[in-house]
């Protein structure tokens, strides 16, 4: 890739798989604050086409990050105040690679294994810069635990990452491997007087909406990955600097939990741990600056019963009442007949929940079942309805999916060709965030961006039969919470009825191999369920490996019990 390509934000994805083909892992940071998108932050890097792809394609405008140290095999020189460093650095400096970013310049120098350079960044101490280096002020040091930010990724404020030289990094001078490697020790901040703007601001009372940001900014705090602890506890003691001027928290309980929040975090740095002191430093200091920006809970609905826009005010709808049926409206109707995306098997309007053993074979049948369906096709005998099917697996990639399609397609007598258009099969393998819902700390489901994708692409083409497999990667809640499970079927339930069809999910019975995982939740919400077996003979052996038994587990359409038995 040329660097004009690779200096080019349009195309962060082509820039990403171009490192990654020169070898440097990579992963996506969100552009507003250059936290890692990824649950383990840069330990998640990776070289691989596929992972590389799926990042970008959930977050197209993530900005690029390179592990530094070992995983990409450099370090990197962070001059944040060009100015300063140029006029106090002792020692003269190589032509290596070299970066612009959005305060200065990244000098990347060649890792040694031998001499591994660790991350040594600024603190703030009594309110002023400490750079790490006493000698050398102005910068930091990206090494062994760290990472940086790569072009052409924009800055937070606006600038570009640029390449201003492509040589390879070079080995670091010796006189500049003698600062690197000997940061100075951060000293204790002094003992501060509580600060009146905060004092006036305790109201003696934590709303629940207070603790519930308080816990979400703590947790954010605790799982600051090394280069943006110092960033994320800032924010965080702004946010809720607010909140305590607002009058939803108090200034004791925002302060303590925020303190130990910072605590938790994991020091990177042995020889510079983080200490009480400076921790309450920077709480201290981000609360009074958010104290003078009062903020409340939103109010979300207004006294006329009006939905409101908890920043402007403005009215954005009337909620209204329910629409009741009155029975009266159907006298002289026939009932519609029920309809069958599988004939008394799997109803339209519903999810169904297929369980059964690892290996029983849920996935291959279950593909099978979509293809019959698209294809308009009798499945194991059983009438099937003709529509646009999904198959989107979590555990399955491509050329798996070609595989079993082909074997598919030869044993049910059907051309791949004619499967064109009708039967959509969709690999998640290998990509992260896959679940289509979380839960708050109050168990209330929050629909992900996954979740809003699928059901565009459902929508894109026109699919009314959707296989989900499976609930290990696509359910994220707990399945011994029965208010979570009824909420995520609700949720699957909801997209059936919108979509005017059917959705099966392929989920794990428990541990006895004969029901389902988790607590009674799943069989109480769903109205089919249907378990997927090998055979046992009356001693519990297994008398023929590939025999299979599809059972109706639960049928509140049709009759209980009933089975398909085949090879």
């Amino acid at each position: 890739m040329t660097s004009a390509a690779i200096n080019d934000t349009g195309r962060l994805l082509e820039a990403a798989l171009a490192y990654a083909r020169e070898g440097l892992p990579v992963f996506p940071c969100r552009p507003d604050n250059k936290r890692p998108w990824t649950r383990h932050g840069f330990k998640e890097a990776s070289t691989d086409e596929s992972v590389i792809r799926s990042w970008w394609s959930a977050h197209p405008d993530a900005m690029i990050g390179i592990p530094t140290g070992q995983a990409s095999g450099c370090w990197v020189l962070d001059v944040d105040d060009p100015d300063l460093f140029e006029a106090n650095c002792p020692v003269p400096l190589p032509e290596t690679r070299k970066c612009e970013t959005g305060k200065g310049q990244h000098l990347w120098f060649r890792h040694d294994p031998e001499t591994p350079v660790r991350n040594a960044q600024i603190a703030m101490v009594d309110g002023e810069r400490s750079w790490p280096f006493s000698s050398m002020p102005g910068a930091e040091v990206r090494g062994e635990g760290g990472y940086v930010i790569v072009p052409p990724s924009r800055h937070p404020t606006g600038r570009l990452y640029r390449w201003l030289s492509h040589a390879k990094p070079v080995p670091a001078p010796a006189g500049l491997m003698s600062i690197v490697q000997r940061p100075d020790r951060v000293k204790k901040a002094k003992e501060r007087q509580p600060l009146n703007v905060l004092a006036k601001a305790i109201r003696g009372a934590d709303t629940s909406y207070g603790l519930a940001a308080l816990e979400a900014e703590c947790s954010a705090v605790r799982s600051a990955c090394d280069g943006a602890q110092e960033a994320t506890l800032n924010a965080a003691a702004l946010k809720i600097g607010a909140l305590v001027a607002g009058g939803e928290l108090s200034s004791g309980t925002a302060r303590s939990s925020l303190i130990a929040a910072g605590m938790a975090m994991v020091s990177h740095e042995p020889s510079d741990p983080w200490t009480a002191d400076t921790i309450a430093a920077k709480v201290d200091r981000g609360m009074s600056d958010g104290a003078s920006e009062p903020r409340c809970a939103p109010k979300l609905v207004s006294e006329d019963g009006e939905r409101i826009d908890p920043d402007t005010g403005e009215v954005l709808e009337e909620i209204g009442v329910y629409r009741t049926l009155d029975p009266g409206s159907w006298q002289g109707l026939a009932p519609e007949p029920r309809r069958w995306a599988l004939n008394e098997w799997i109803p339209h309007g519903q999810m169904t929940l297929l369980t059964g053993a690892g290996s029983s074979g849920k996935s291959l049948l279950s593909q099978q079942l979509a293809t019959c369906i698209a294809a308009g096709i009798p499945f194991l005998g059983v009438e099937t309805r003709k529509a646009v099917a999904l198959y989107a697996t979590c555990e399955d990639d491509s050329h798996e999916l070609h595989r079993r399609q082909a074997s598919i397609c030869q044993m049910v007598e059907v051309e791949l060709a004619d499967l064109s258009g009708k039967l959509h099969l969709l690999p998640l393998a290998g990509a992260l965030n896959n679940e289509l819902a979380i839960f708050d700390d109050k168990g209330r489901l929050m629909p992900t961006l996954a979740w809003e994708r699928l059901k565009r692409t459902i929508r894109a083409i026109g699919a009314r039969f959707v296989v989900v497999d499976n609930t290990a990667h696509l359910f994220a809640g707990n399945e011994n919470t029965r208010n979570e499970v009824a909420a995520f079927v609700n949720l699957l339930n909801g997209l059936a009825a919108e979509i005017d069809g059917a959705v099966l999910m392929l989920g794990h019975p428990n541990k006895a191999g004969d029901a389902y995982s988790g607590s009674t939740a799943w069989e109480n919400q769903v109205r089919s369920r249907l378990f997927l077996e090998r055979p046992k003979e009356s001693d519990g052996t297994i008398a023929d490996p590939d025999a299979r038994t599809l059972s109706r587990a639960k049928a509140n359409y049709a009759k209980h019990g009933e089975a398909l038995s085949f090879r």
